[in-house]
């Protein structure tokens, strides 16, 4: 099946997304709050965006849980959409 190039730059921008989370999970963090440098470079390689004001009722559960990771925390949950977003344009989900 042939993809567009766009559909292949999603597509490759969300396996990247996939690696570093699944070795995100799979190695210990070696101290409290610290950014695994593989987030780093993706916040390196990625160009900022305007950003937008909405109000987004999300679950006590999922807030909590981003917010144990310290400051930051929300741009983290952006990346986390984003991640879906390249996902779904690259015809991964559903």
């Amino acid at each position: 099946m042939r993809t567009s190039k766009i559909k292949r730059a999603h597509f490759n921008y969300f396996l990247d997304v996939m690696t570093d989370i699944e070795w995100d999970l799979q190695q210990p963090l070696l101290a409290r709050e610290r950014v695994p440098p593989l987030w780093h470079e993706i916040a390196r390689n990625r160009l900022p965006k305007k950003k937008g004001k909405v109000t987004l009722g999300i679950e006590e559960d999922v807030v909590k849980f981003f917010r144990s990771m310290g400051r930051g925390y929300q741009p983290k949950m952006n990346d986390v959409l984003r991640a879906w977003m390249h996902g779904r344009l690259a015809d991964l989900i559903e």
